[in-house]
């Protein structure tokens, strides 16, 4: 065989090695990047999820009043039937108080009563109705201020409910009695936040601030923080500020408000705080979170650090370097 073709030979053997190896590199390349679009339209569909909403609405959801020793006055709520059919409601007071456990901002207290207590002083108008479908009511609630009450802030729940709905009509025994019978009733609630005048003092505090890590491997997505304000005074608060996102080099990437929201005495309020970013991020950031205390001008900052590592696409990335090498590898070196 002459030089020349060997050398044809030779070129011929490596295009079919190369070709080989480039349909290697664009099917392992589509089966990566098919899962990336699949474990993110998961993503997606799961971060699309909702429930749906009661058979009525109670607004306002909290109402929020500055009041001295001795007055009388009259706040409205409007409950509305969302219901196909004429439902019966029902309205009752019960104290409430905060709670230092996460995700459960207030505790309902039943018959009990709390030390700012306020359901004797709350008198609704009406205390049991019917609405037809669609229609809405206006419910004058009374607000009687003892005049020798102390300064401060006194608390309690509005709560509506529906007529029970029968969901399993239980099985009738040689007695006659209805057994296992289940109904369910719903409740919702506007909260009354009142504020006797007077000399009170505030004390609260940033307590914690943090990002949950679990996000920190996508791209294109939420982001979430999370804080955690502490109430150690005798009056509730209503504490605001902004979390501020920077990238490495100091460039303001985000501008989020937080607040303002209700913290009672003696408890803990956690806040959630999304950012979100559609753009390509990776490498370090900090965020700052900047806290009004509700009371004064005294400000609580933290600011954290932490690392945004793409890993789909980095994996992406890695698999095509390493498939070109091995292609390279192999026609280069004729193994």
């Amino acid at each position: 065989m002459s030089v020349k073709e060997t050398v044809a030979n030779t070129m011929e053997s490596n295009h079919r090695v190369i070709g080989k190896h480039i349909k290697f590199l664009v099917a392992g390349t589509l089966l990566v990047a098919c899962y990336i679009g699949s474990s993110a339209h998961a993503n997606a569909q799961a971060m699309g999820s909702s429930t749906d909403m009661g058979g009525f609405d109670v607004e306002p959801k909290s109402i929020e009043v500055s009041v001295n020793p001795g007055d009388v006055i009259n706040k409205y709520i409007t409950v509305t039937n969302r219901e196909a059919e004429p439902t019966r409601f029902k309205i009752e007071i019960e104290d409430f108080e905060g709670s230092n456990e996460k995700g459960r901002e207030i505790i309902l207290l039943g018959d009990e009563k709390s030390p700012y207590s306020l359901k004797d002083n709350l008198i609704p108008e009406k205390i049991d109705f019917i609405l037809k479908p669609g229609e809405k009511m206006s419910v004058p609630i009374k607000i009687e201020v003892p005049s020798l009450i102390k300064p401060g802030g006194y608390y309690a729940a509005v709560l509506v409910s529906d007529e029970p709905t029968i969901i399993h009509e239980g099985n009738i025994d040689s007695d006659g009695q209805v057994r296992n019978m289940a109904r369910v009733i719903s409740r919702q609630s506007s909260l009354f936040f009142v504020r006797v005048n007077g000399l009170i003092e505030g004390k609260g505090y940033l307590k914690d601030f943090y990002i949950l890590d679990r996000q920190l491997s996508v791209m294109g997505r939420s982001f979430l923080f999370e804080s955690s304000f502490q109430n150690d005074g005798m009056i509730y608060l209503a504490p605001s500020g902004t979390t501020t996102v920077r990238d490495i080099f100091g460039r303001v990437m985000a501008t989020i408000p937080v607040g303002p929201y209700f913290v009672l005495p003696d408890s803990t309020r956690y806040t959630d705080i999304v950012w979100n970013d559609s753009s390509f991020l990776f490498g370090k950031y900090t965020a700052t979170i900047e806290m009004h205390l509700g009371y004064g001008t005294e400000t609580n900052l933290k600011t954290i650090t932490f690392w945004i590592i793409p890993w789909r696409i980095l994996v992406l990335a890695l698999a095509i370097l390493v498939i070109v090498g091995l292609v390279a590898y192999r026609c280069f070196c004729g193994c």
